[in-house]
């Protein structure tokens, strides 16, 4: 069991903000174990001698490894609005080093479980009234990931970390750095908005960072729920699509080196994509609409295609008349999620290259980024296409 250094949490806060029968209590009283983050030091805090009568909570720590592609203040804004709406946890308190919320005791999805129509069609509705949703102002709205191959910041960052990593060879050092070079080419910009112009997709606010670490079920109210929020932010909604795709085929929950797996048997097949897709369009409707059945949309995660189909034309909306007007726009949807899964492949490799910079985390990034930059070559080729 790992020692934790108590000395890093804020015991007035703890103490007198979060429950009234915490306030007196001792430091020894309380019990505080580590959960999993990447991006965070995460723990849940709690007092088993009140277990009765308080729950326990989770205290975050924010590291500054990623604070190049992170917004500390639109993640808050996020998590406020997640709450109000039932969607998230309860906030107790948060600012740009720690968030302290309401601990969910509801099982992780696990990556062989994100196809199951029960999960993948709620992750769908939440994509909804994510994009239905306007976070920030209209001139705040911009490629969020595109962005960041545009910043020399993000550049040097990247650099820096694989310079100063424990890597033992130089020869893999020198060949991340070359990856990283075609990464923020010029030819790779250019490519990736002319794949997404070509693809008309919009620019939504996403989540950006669906992966199944990231994913909480609750079996007793068959409800999924969305973790994490630092990436969040506006997107491209192909981004959005193809980047939960590629998620299906990462295994994060690996005990033994290189602590992943790629399980790429796992993409999701034709049909589970339009049933997911359709579940898209019934809860963008009712997101529309803000009718109130936008917070009972668990029924129709179980509906066979043609039921959702059905179900569509029932709304009678007026972008969809017949099932061809339906099947189009699932297609366009499909067709964005192709173009996405380049951006959503070269978005994890930054973050794990900028993770060399994390000493205590057991993951290989070296191999981790190396199968990712094959991912990424597989879809651009040299460019000369």
């Amino acid at each position: 069991m790992e020692n934790i250094d108590f000395s890093k949490f804020d015991w007035n806060l703890i103490k007198n903000e979060i429950y009234e029968q915490w306030k007196d209590l001792q430091e020894t009283d309380f019990e505080v174990k580590r959960l999993s983050g990447l991006s965070n030091y995460v723990y849940s805090i709690s007092v088993p001698k009140l277990a009765d009568i308080t729950k326990p909570i989770v205290y975050k720590i924010f590291t500054n490894y990623f604070i190049t592609m992170q917004d500390r203040e639109r993640e808050k804004k996020v998590a406020k609005m997640l709450e109000s709406q039932k969607y998230g946890p309860k906030v107790y308190y948060a600012d740009n080093k720690i968030r302290v919320e309401e601990f969910w005791p509801f099982d992780h999805v696990q990556v062989e479980e994100m196809t199951q129509p029960q999960k993948m069609n709620q992750i769908a509705h939440l994509f909804a009234f994510f994009h239905s949703n306007k976070i920030l102002k209209e001139e705040e709205a911009s490629a969020k990931f595109v962005n960041h191959l545009q910043r020399k910041q993000v550049l040097e960052a990247v650099q820096n970390s694989i310079q100063n990593s424990d890597l033992q060879l130089q020869e893999q050092k020198e060949e991340l750095l070359k990856m990283v070079d075609f990464i923020f080419s010029t030819q790779m910009i250019d490519y990736i908005l002319q794949s997404m112009d070509k693809a008309k997709t919009p620019l939504v606010f996403c989540h950006n960072d669906t992966n199944s670490t990231n994913l909480l079920f609750d079996n007793e109210n068959k409800r999924i729920y969305f973790l994490d929020y630092e990436y969040a932010g506006y997107n491209y909604r192909a981004f959005e699509f193809g980047n939960f795709f590629n998620e299906q085929l990462w295994d994060y929950e690996v005990k033994e080196p290189p602590f992943f797996a790629l399980k790429k048997e796992l993409y999701p097949s034709d049909s589970q994509r339009y049933s997911f897709f359709a579940n898209y369009i019934i809860a963008t409707i009712l997101q529309k609409r803000q009718s109130e059945e936008r917070f009972n949309l668990s029924k129709y995660s179980d509906l066979s295609l043609q039921d959702l189909y059905q179900t569509i034309l029932q709304l009678k909306d007026e972008k969809f008349q017949s099932n061809e007007d339906i099947i189009n726009e699932i297609k366009q949807y499909d067709n964005e999620a192709n173009a996405g899964k380049l951006l959503s492949h070269i978005c994890w490799f930054l973050v794990a290259a900028l993770t060399f910079s994390y000493k205590d985390l057991h993951f290989d990034c070296y191999s981790y980024c190396k199968l990712r930059f094959n991912e990424i070559k597989q879809i651009v080729g040299d460019f000369s296409n």
